[in-house]
């Protein structure tokens, strides 16, 4: 990913990278495979896939933020 974006010129949002800084900072990691119960559970769905509204959002927010963090020129159109 980080070499084709190279390649061509364009701009990455590392989502893992900030995911997984936002997992540590939660102190979601590691987890005892208990993905049912505590901020775990209120972060991640059942199926340990997709996240509840409250995961979702911080998610969002990390994907929100990273264009003005990374000076992308999209940064403009957003609010």
């Amino acid at each position: 990913m980080m070499a084709a974006a190279a390649a061509n010129g364009v701009p990455v949002i590392d989502l893992h990278a900030r995911s997984v800084a936002l997992y540590n900072t939660l102190r979601l990691c590691p987890n005892n495979g208990d993905y049912a119960t505590g901020a775990v559970g209120a972060f991640f769905g059942n199926d340990h896939t997709h996240f509840e509204a409250a995961g979702a959002r911080q998610i969002a927010g990390l994907i929100a933020t990273a264009p003005r963090e990374q000076n992308i020129p999209l940064a403009v159109h957003l609010r």
